[in-house]
């Protein structure tokens, strides 16, 4: 193969190498003054940092997942935390309200106890409720063991409960004003007329009022203090309902009961002064 040398003229190659050299001194000056070779700069490194974010992208998403899982585990024991001082913070307002409650009815049931018959007073709890539709009984904490007695007269915070029926050692059993078996006497506080009333399941029924009678709806019954079981002018209920019947030669009332014998969990023993003897 023939070969031909290269030959070049020294005057072309001079004026090459002169506009080079014009060249690169106007692309100096141009970028000097317009920051040209940053721009082609910044463009020409968009794709390598296109691929540094995706070679980096495994390890940020992995350090992103891991946060969040520290922060959702953080949030739920600390939600669970809350949770716990809540709960137990209605459970002591329960109890503070359920004292507060028992409070209450501790200091009505001590405005019951200066009056003057009174000798001596003893609150006694509820354990136990007895309903059919007869009978009408509760029992109590307190005992002959606490000098408790048959026929003792028991009170609540708002009127007559009934009288001890039976004493145990340490429990009694006690026979609600509304027991069928149950009977006392009552006086109407505004005429001043006395009634004998009858327990009547959920009420007291007084069976035997005189027609000319002036009773009344809305009508405060009381005790009498006659009877020697209950003390003087204590509360025993309303006149509910008045019943007229022609062919009957009495009237037939219905009355409300004070006291709260269905919500009672504690009710107050009562110990009555006897009368002295006059002189």
């Amino acid at each position: 193969m023939t070969e031909f040398p290269l030959r070049l003229n020294p005057a072309v190659l001079r004026l090459k190498i002169l506009a080079s050299l014009a060249l690169a001194a106007a692309l100096l000056v141009a970028d000097r003054a317009l920051g040209v070779s940053g721009h082609i700069a910044a463009a020409a490194s968009l794709p390598v940092q296109a691929v540094r974010a995706a070679a980096a992208w495994p390890s940020q998403a992995y350090r992103t997942a891991r946060d969040h899982l520290r922060a959702t585990a953080q949030w739920r024991a600390s939600e669970e935390e809350l949770r716990r001082h809540l709960l137990g913070a209605r459970v002591r307002l329960h109890g503070l309200a359920m004292l507060e409650e028992e409070n209450r009815r501790l200091r009505l049931l001590a405005d019951l106890s200066p009056r003057a018959q009174l000798r001596r007073t003893l609150v006694a709890e509820v354990v136990a409720a007895h309903s059919s539709d007869f009978r009408r009984q509760i029992t109590i904490n307190r005992g002959s063991y606490h000098d408790v007695h048959a026929g003792q007269p028991v009170l609540d915070a708002y009127g007559v409960v009934g009288q001890v029926a039976q004493a145990g050692l340490f429990q009694s059993t006690v026979l609600l004003i509304t027991d069928r078996l149950h009977a006392m006497l009552l006086q109407n506080q505004r005429t001043r007329e006395r009634f004998l009333a009858y327990g009547d399941q959920h009420r007291l029924l007084l069976p035997h009022v005189p027609w000319h009678s002036d009773i009344r709806i809305g009508d405060a019954l009381r005790t009498t203090g006659l009877d020697d079981i209950y003390p003087d002018n204590f509360p025993v209920g309303t006149v509910a309902e008045i019943v007229r019947q022609p062919e009957r030669d009495f009237l037939e009332v219905r009355v409300a009961v004070s006291a709260h014998l269905q919500h009672n969990r504690e009710v107050l023993l009562t110990w009555i002064e006897p009368e002295r003897a006059l002189p």
